[in-house]
């Protein structure tokens, strides 16, 4: 085990005299680490992080020291007092358990957890979109198709292709979130700036107290999977009020929504070409902002395609590659990045609530609070010096 500077001994000291034993649980999970890798990485038994867990026995301040030192978080983060959402994966929407190992569920919750309380600080300097959806379950007893559309209507919607559904969901009060990619996941294209993240989980939603979320994973897929992933979510928090993670019917339900959600029937059907033939598609995949294999989806659902011919058009797609990284113009795409938050931390830092500040007050690292509001960091530039003449 490394070394613990003093300093953090001292001050992890006063905060073991006011422990909280959920905050300890939240990071551990957080961080993606069972009981017994956090016992081995502090030098104690996974016995004795139960007791601590559970409250049945407070870690000194050294051991707290070394706690805050393997899981990344300021010490101050364990100190009790604060409100903290109290969430379970069995209320959560998740696309599948069989892809996705119960401590990948777990950091989602807990990045859920983080949010909410991220939310609710911005909500004390900057009033945020009124939330806009049906009363839970008032769409439970409809139709994918109707749900989506009386959805469309109720936003004010036309027919026809629906570009910027991010920015629609989060104007409608929804908080969409980006969250961090982790190290362990196979499909992670660069190292992320905070070291957790949630994996192989692809999108999941909750309806959490005053406001509805939606999270999404940052290292699967581009932005037309993002497009039909919200659409696949929002079916969810409109026709299904009470989760049931994993559910073949509800995850079916919630894809038909997003199909008659972004490409409705009344007006896609006569777009779609008489055969599943790729050119044409993609041609449709910049007017709709649906993949092609979205498409081709929407083609069979509607009795246009058969199932040998999409079958045939899968293939293609996966000889190409494009199944989870199909080609996309982000040109087009340029409203599917959220940006409620950020520009809310921005119209509150004139009060004095900046990154720093927030994470400051949160004790959280502000690596990680960036990326719960979708700040993106610039990219550094590239500056050429000429040379002079000889």
């Amino acid at each position: 085990m490394s070394n613990i500077e003093p300093r953090l001994i001292s001050r992890a000291e006063a905060v073991a005299r006011v422990f909280s034993p959920s905050r300890l649980t939240l990071a551990r999970q957080i961080d993606g680490k069972t009981k017994r890798q956090l016992a081995e990485s502090i030098g104690k038994s996974p016995a004795a992080v139960t007791q601590f867990e559970l409250g049945q026995a407070s870690p000194t301040g050294e051991t707290l020291a070394r706690c805050a030192q393997t899981l990344s978080f300021p010490v101050n983060f364990f100190e009790a007092g604060r409100a903290q959402l109290s969430l379970d994966t069995g209320s959560v929407h998740f696309r599948s358990l069989r892809a996705t190992r119960a401590y990948q569920r777990q950091q989602a919750v807990g990045y859920v957890a983080l949010l909410w309380e991220v939310v609710e600080s911005i909500e004390r300097f900057v009033e945020l979109p009124i939330v806009d959806l049906p009363l839970s379950g008032a769409m439970q007893s409809r139709s994918p198709a109707q749900a989506a559309h009386e959805l469309r209507e109720l936003w004010g919607l036309a027919p026809g292709p629906l570009p910027h559904l991010v920015r629609h969901a989060e104007a409608r009060g929804i908080i969409v979130s980006v969250l961090p990619r982790t190290l362990a996941s196979e499909s992670a294209s660069a190292t992320p700036e905070h070291t957790s993240g949630i994996g192989n989980v692809d999108a999941f939603s909750a309806s959490l107290p005053l406001r509805p979320f939606v999270g999404l994973a940052g290292a699967k897929g581009g932005l037309l999977r993002r497009r039909f992933n919200i659409a696949h979510e929002l079916g969810h928090l409109v026709m299904h009020p009470e989760a049931i993670p994993g559910d073949q019917h509800h995850e079916r339900e919630a894809h038909l929504f997003a199909a008659e959600l972004l490409m409705p029937e009344e007006v896609i059907t006569d777009e779609l070409p008489p055969r599943p033939e790729l050119t044409s598609l993609v041609q449709l995949q910049k007017r709709w902002g649906s993949s092609v294999s979205a498409l081709c989806f929407r083609g069979r659902i509607l009795g246009k395609y058969t199932e040998a011919q999409q079958r045939r058009m899968m293939i293609t797609l996966n000889q190409l590659g494009w199944r989870t990284n199909e080609p996309e113009d982000e040109r087009l795409l340029t409203g599917e990045h959220p940006a409620l938050l950020s520009r809310a931390l921005d119209l509150a830092s004139s009060r004095g609530l900046t990154v720093i500040a927030l994470a400051e007050k949160l004790a959280l690292p502000p690596a990680l609070v960036r990326t719960l509001l979708g700040i993106l960091d610039n990219k550094p530039r590239l500056t050429i010096v000429p040379c002079g003449p000889d």
